[in-house]
C-alpha cells in the first residue's frame, strides 16, 4: 500500500491497518528473538499470540528464511575447558562461556555486537567526556546548543575508525537523534 492510498484511508480504517500492522510486527518480532533462541513453534505462538498451526507456520517461514544463522553458529570454534563449553570470537579474539551449545548463534551475536559498540565508545571518549548515560546500545552526550553537526561528525567519524580497525564484511553506521528529554531520543 502506497502513502497516498493509506492517506485515502478513512480515520477508522487507518486505525485498522495500523492494528493489523502492529500485530504483525509483534508476531515477526517474537519469531525472530524466539527462532535466534532455538525456539519450537510452539512457544512462539504462545509468545506472539497466534495458534500452534501458526506458531508452526512461522517457525518453518523463519528457518526457510534464515537457514544461515544455524550455518554460521556451526562453523564457530568451540572447545572444552574444565568441563565448560568456551567459543571464541573471531571479532574480537575473546573466548566466550557457552552454557548451551544452542547458544552459539546468540553468543557470538551479542559478543560481536558489544564489543563494537565498546569500541565505539572509546574512540568517542577521546573526543567528549559529556556523557549522561550509557546502556545497551545507546549513549546519552550532552551537547551545547549550534553543536549538534559537529557532535554527528564526530560519532559518524568515531565508527568509521571503528570500521577501519575491524575491518568487518559489512560497514558500521550509528544513528544519532537530538531532544531535550529522553522521550525525543528513545
Amino acid at each position: 500500500m502506497t502513502l497516498n492510498e493509506m492517506k485515502s484511508l478513512s480515520p477508522k480504517e487507518q486505525e485498522a491497518l495500523f492494528n493489523r500492522l502492529t500485530l504483525e510486527r509483534h508476531k515477526g518480532k517474537t519469531t525472530n528473538y524466539a527462532s535466534t533462541y532455538n525456539a519450537g513453534a510452539q512457544t512462539i505462538a504462545t509468545g506472539a499470540g497466534t495458534t500452534l498451526k501458526e506458531g508452526k507456520e512461522l517457525h518453518k517461514s523463519y528457518w526457510l528464511r534464515n537457514w544461515s544463522i544455524k550455518a554460521i553458529a556451526d562453523e564457530q570454534v568451540v572447545k572444552q575447558v574444565n568441563g565448560l563449553m568456551w567459543m571464541f570470537n573471531p571479532v574480537s579474539k575473546f573466548w566466550y562461556i557457552l552454557r548451551s551449545d544452542k547458544d552459539r548463534f546468540s553468543t557470538l551475536n551479542q559478543g560481536t555486537a558489544t564489543f563494537c559498540f565498546d569500541m565505539w565508545l572509546k574512540e568517542v571518549r577521546k573526543h567528549t567526556d559529556m556523557f549522561l548515560g550509557q546502556f545497551h546500545d545507546e549513549v546519552i552526550i550532552e551537547v551545547r546548543k549550534g553543536r549538534r553537526a559537529n557532535i554527528r561528525m564526530m560519532l559518524d567519524d568515531c565508527v568509521m575508525e571503528v570500521n577501519k580497525r575491524l575491518e568487518l564484511n559489512r560497514e558500521l553506521t550509528v544513528g544519532v537523534d537530538f531532544g531535550r528529554d529522553y522521550s525525543e531520543i528513545h
